[in-house]
């Protein structure tokens, strides 16, 4: 096959490994099976009868996917090969797979908000150039005829508000889309990334629900390696740590280091023997007692799985929480964004009818 192989999504993923399992289950042999999931992934069609070409003459599965499948699913292929339990590895990899892609939902659903925050903005902005100027104009022919214009403070400040969009607007958008988009480009670098999640981690909330799915998934990585008959836990570990944003992989290789040096699972990321700046102390607290109680039981893979389903769990409580209450918040700032204009209007008419009555009076 020419060209370079192209990583199938997360989705195709999951239909590739669970598909793959079941007709495993069913007794069918391996290349046949690949070439029945032609139908199902056609994009990849050619890939999956080379690879169906290559098992038959004698190749692994482990062997004939690099490049369409992440580096942590193939070791976990590789084990399955090993074992000579392909079938349920497979099933054992959906159910990774599909757990990713609940935490990816969870973390989109943050997405939300911030578009009704962007729809708010763009509402406020279209009021301000749109309708104020004409509320100004109509508010000064009902001013008395041969008097300076008077105007409160508000309109004042939505009038001047209003000049300075018309005027420098597109000055500022074009200044907003450089900065948004220096801010992108950062963003895509390695140090990018760390600052940015340097800066995520800080907010309230936020931070430690991204920490948490963020670990969530390596445990369940780990789970799956280790149920599938991987006993070497730091080689699994260096396979794994990919999975992780990188501003959390200094502490999972300190991790890895100390158990080459014989220190036990839960020993290695006990906060209590570790120095207070050492990045393991911010662990989440589910995963180091899972650790130390699967060092004392051997039951790794149970307790993984089990502090890996906490985790996500939690952090799907607070994000939900966070959108629920940013929906609230954005919703609130929509409509006194919509409705301030108005407000300077019906301001700037009522002190208008004051003074009028005053003087009238006088």
């Amino acid at each position: 096959m020419s060209g370079k192989v192209k990583m199938l999504s997360l989705r195709e993923q999951i239909m590739f490994t669970r598909n793959l399992g079941a007709l495993l289950s069913a007794g069918i042999d391996l290349d046949a099976a690949l070439r029945r999931l032609s139908s199902l992934l056609p994009k990849q069609s050619e890939k999956l009868a080379e690879m169906a070409t290559q098992i038959a003459s004698g190749r692994y599965l482990s062997q004939t996917c690099a490049g369409l499948l992440p580096e942590e699913i193939i070791a976990a292929i590789v084990v399955g090969e090993q074992s000579g339990k392909m079938a349920p590895v497979m099933f054992e990899i959906r159910d990774t797979l599909i757990m990713k892609e609940r935490m990816r939902k969870t973390a989109k659903s943050l997405l939300k908000p911030a578009m009704m925050f962007l729809a708010g903005i763009i509402i406020f902005i279209g009021f301000v150039v749109a309708v104020i100027p004409t509320l100004a104009e109509t508010s000064s022919k009902l001013q008395p005829r041969g008097r300076p214009i008077e105007r409160g403070a508000l309109m004042e400040f939505m009038v001047a508000l209003s000049d300075l969009f018309r005027t420098s607007g597109p000055y500022m958008l074009a200044l907003l889309v450089v900065l948004v988009g220096a801010v992108i480009f950062y963003a895509r670098t390695p140090q990018g990334r760390m600052g940015v999640y340097s800066v995520v981690l800080r907010i309230p909330f936020l931070g430690d629900a991204i920490k948490n799915i963020s670990f969530a998934l390596w445990a369940r990585y780990l789970a799956l390696m280790w149920r599938a008959g991987y006993s070497d836990m730091p080689k699994a570990i260096g396979i794994t740590v990919k999975s992780v944003p990188e501003v959390f992989r200094e502490g999972i290789e300190r991790y890895q280091a100390d158990l080459n040096l014989g220190k036990g699972l839960g020993a290695a990321c006990d906060p209590s023997r570790l120095d207070p700046s050492d990045p393991r102390c911010q662990w989440p607290i589910f995963l180091q007692v899972a650790l130390q109680i699967s060092e004392q039981t051997m039951e790794t893979d149970d307790q993984l799985t089990t502090a890996s389903n906490y985790l996500l769990e939690d952090a799907e409580a607070t994000v939900n929480a966070m959108v629920e209450f940013s929906k609230m918040a954005v919703l609130v700032l929509v409509a006194s964004s919509a409705a301030l204009p108005i407000v300077a209007y019906l301001f700037e008419v009522v002190t208008m009818v004051g003074n009028t009555l005053s003087s009238s009076m006088r």
